[in-house]
Formats: C-alpha cells, sequence, structure tokens
C-alpha cells in the first residue's frame, strides 16, 4: 500500500498542494508516523562575506561579556550581601554579650545542689580578661 503525502503551500491569494515523494507503509504499520527529518530541515543559505562573519563574531562576545559582566555583578552583590549579614550577626552577639547579666558563683558546691532548669541557664564565661 502506498501513501501519498501532500504539502500544502500558502500563497497570498491561492492555496497550491505539491506533491511530495510517496513512500511506502511502514514496518511498524504506523503509517500516521513521519519519516525523520534531522539535517534536511536546517538551511544555511548563502555564504555570509568574511565582513559579516566578523561582526557576527564581535556581536557574540560582545554579548558574552556583558553576560559574564551581569553574573558577576550578581555573585559581587551576593557576596556583599552576606559579608554584611554576618557582621550584623556578629555586632548583635557582641551586643548581647556586653548586654548580660552576670552572677559569679564563688562556691562549686551550689552547682551540685542546683535543679535541671537553672542548670540550663548557666553558661562560662570568661569575666576576668573582659575588656
Amino acid at each position: 500500500m502506498n501513501l501519498s503525502i501532500y504539502l500544502y503551500v500558502w500563497f497570498p491569494i491561492l492555496q497550491i498542494s505539491v506533491m511530495r515523494m510517496t513512500r511506502q507503509k511502514p514496518v511498524s504499520g504506523k503509517f500516521w508516523k513521519d519519516e525523520r527529518s534531522s539535517f534536511r530541515s536546517i538551511k544555511k543559505g548563502p555564504r555570509k562575506t568574511f565582513q559579516q562573519r566578523v561582526k557576527i563574531k564581535e556581536e557574540k562576545l560582545k554579548t558574552a561579556e556583558f553576560a559574564k559582566f551581569l553574573i558577576d555583578s550578581k555573585a559581587s552583590k551576593k557576596k556583599d550581601l552576606r559579608e554584611k549579614m554576618e557582621e550584623n550577626q556578629k555586632r548583635k552577639q557582641e551586643n548581647a554579650l556586653k548586654n548580660e547579666v552576670i552572677q559569679l558563683i564563688k562556691n562549686p558546691a551550689k552547682i551540685k545542689r542546683m535543679k535541671k532548669k537553672q542548670l540550663r541557664s548557666i553558661a562560662k564565661r570568661d569575666v576576668l580578661n573582659k575588656s
């Protein structure tokens, strides 16, 4: 069974059907499947002049450079923001340490008598070398 494939070409006024090469029925039986056209469909057109090719190459380089600039600027902004956040966090911790109320425990036996809730609130600090 031969199947004919028609290609319709649209013109401004008329519709012309152009008959393509007839092909046989596929072995798989799937007559609705078209044959694959991988590289046949690519149309390069006429060869460009040397000046045109140089111009296209320069444009590609410019766009690549601009894309790299955008990526770098985005990364630098992100880095600056991260540094600023770290600095703020560090400053916040320092202020919290300055603001702490300290009560010295001179008798270590008191720690053994304390309850669990009180023990959780205890933290060691270097009070003597505070500047």
